[in-house]
């Protein structure tokens, strides 16, 4: 059956057969234009001869998993988020509820899941919080499973009414002014000072920095724009739109990231490797992040004797320097490409300096 609505979007719908209960199967599928909808119902009866609809009460977990994967979040996922995703279903959720029917599933038996995930995590020890692991699985499950409500797989979620662990927020990595002066003069012994002068001096993430093309940055005018960003998803790189609209901005340069960025540019003109990109290899390769951490960004540490920290301490040594002095916490979060100002607040409360002294000062002149 094709239909044209009265909000004009065209409705296809197919029977694929009969469940258990006798009650017809049918999926729908929608589009602007008729022929539109007729391309994708040639597709659902293509799944569906190819046996990829069984009957809701034989679809297991596992299997209802999959698809929503490659169906649902798939397409409106980055790559590195899809690969989480991925990751979460394969070894957390998959080893200890795949096999039981979607239908049957029980908020027991996903209760029993969250333990199983906090096991997991403490036997590997591998440092993550378990509370955390928690969260991220059940909020995937949840979503999955809300979706099968809509596709009429199940009538209700059995994930809806399991109460999500509250992992304890952990206090952000920074450097103080000083120790960031520390970090600096030991990296200009490092063939990428400037990838870090960059990063300290304009708080960008790792990937808008490795993503950096030497035609986003003006000399003249001493300011560069973020057009995009640097992932790495199971060794393959790709080159992805910044996290959001308000990450794609651009920034002015301190005089000291114009210099090391110069100096760069010249270093890199001699190595003959003619990469648009401002940060790569000797061979002109983009540079893994693993790699850059390890092998440059603690030996660097050390040299400075600072503690060890992760590379997103410096975007925060950056917006925490700026604070301190006094910088809007709106203009901070512009510059950092925040989606809203509400994020920067919720990460940054803790390190705006208490003004209420000053407050109650400004409140005498304007009412004694």
């Amino acid at each position: 059956m094709i239909r044209e609505r009265d909000d004009g979007i065209w409705e296809a719908r197919v029977s694929l057969g009969y469940d258990n209960d006798g009650k017809r199967i049918s999926r729908s599928v929608y589009g602007k234009t008729k022929g539109k909808v007729q391309e994708k119902l040639r597709k659902l009866q293509n799944d569906a001869a190819g046996g990829q609809f069984a009957e809701p009460a034989t679809v297991t977990v596992g299997q209802y998993l999959d698809s929503w994967l490659k169906d649902t979040a798939k397409p409106k996922c980055s790559p590195t988020t899809f690969a989480r995703y991925e990751s979460l279903v394969r070894n957390q959720i998959k080893p200890h509820i795949g096999g039981i029917k979607l239908a049957k599933l029980q908020p027991v038996q996903i209760n029993h899941l969250m333990g199983e995930i906090a096991r997991d995590v403490e036997h590997r020890n591998h440092g993550r919080s378990p509370a955390w692991s928690q969260k991220m699985a059940l909020t995937l499950l949840s979503n999955a499973l809300r979706h099968a409500v809509r596709l009429r797989l199940i009538s209700h979620n059995p994930a809806a009414d399991i109460p999500k662990a509250k992992p304890r927020e952990k206090e952000i990595e920074f450097l103080t002014a000083e120790q960031g002066r520390k970090f600096l003069e030991a990296a200009k012994k490092k063939r990428l000072y400037a990838l870090f002068a960059v990063a300290l001096g304009t708080g960008m993430r790792q990937g808008e920095i490795l993503a950096l093309r030497w035609d986003t940055i003006d000399f003249e005018r001493e300011q560069l724009t973020v057009r995009h960003s640097l992932a790495d998803v199971k060794s393959k790189f790709i080159l992805k739109e910044p996290k959001s609209k308000r990450s794609r901005r651009t920034l002015k340069l301190p005089a000291f990231v114009v210099a090391a960025l110069t100096a760069h540019r010249d270093a890199m003109a001699k190595e003959s490797h003619h990469s648009p990109f401002c940060f790569v290899t000797k061979t002109g390769n983009h540079i893994s992040k693993s790699n850059l951490t390890r092998q440059v960004f603690r030996p660097i540490l050390e040299a400075a004797k600072l503690a060890r920290v992760k590379f997103h301490a410096l975007r925060h040594s950056h917006a925490s320097a700026l604070l301190h002095e006094g910088a809007s916490i709106k203009a901070v979060s512009q510059r950092l490409g925040h989606s809203t100002v509400e994020l920067t607040l919720r990460v940054y409360f803790h390190l705006l300096p208490d003004a209420d002294d000053s407050l109650a000062g400004m409140t005498d002149k304007l009412f004694a």
